[in-house]
């Protein structure tokens, strides 16, 4: 019996980690560009879309409020936006790059796992 509940135990995590490797798996995820664009009266982060990715089948995180529709644009139908760059305001320059990459993957991903965003300091580097 201590045997059969191991085995279960085990297969049991197999299957979660192989069923989390292909949630990760770059193949058919969405990517997203984006850079810095300072400016003394308004910066912002300006972003484009690499790669629409295929539909990821992943449901809508559930908000406290209705989102935007631009934010709802950007994560249910990024092919519309291919020719186009999103910028995301911002109040003043950021002091850590590394939060400013963390805020781009948050309006452009939210929490959707088949979501990328490369984030440098020129729209193509």
């Amino acid at each position: 019996m201590r045997i059969a509940r191991w085995m279960i135990g085990v297969l049991t995590g197999v299957s979660a980690v192989a069923h989390a490797a292909g949630a990760m798996d770059p193949e058919g995820a969405t990517r997203w560009r984006c850079w810095y664009v300072p400016a003394v009266e308004s910066p912002v982060i300006a972003c484009r879309l690499l790669d629409a990715g295929l539909p990821s089948g992943e449901a809508p995180t559930a908000t406290s409020r209705p989102l935007p529709s631009m934010v709802q644009q950007i994560r249910n139908d990024p092919q519309s936006l291919v020719d186009n760059v999103v910028v995301i305001p911002l109040h003043a320059p950021p002091i850590d790059m590394r939060l400013a990459a963390r805020l781009a993957k948050s309006v452009m991903c939210g929490a959707r796992a088949s979501c990328s965003v490369d984030f440098g300091a020129e729209p193509g580097g």
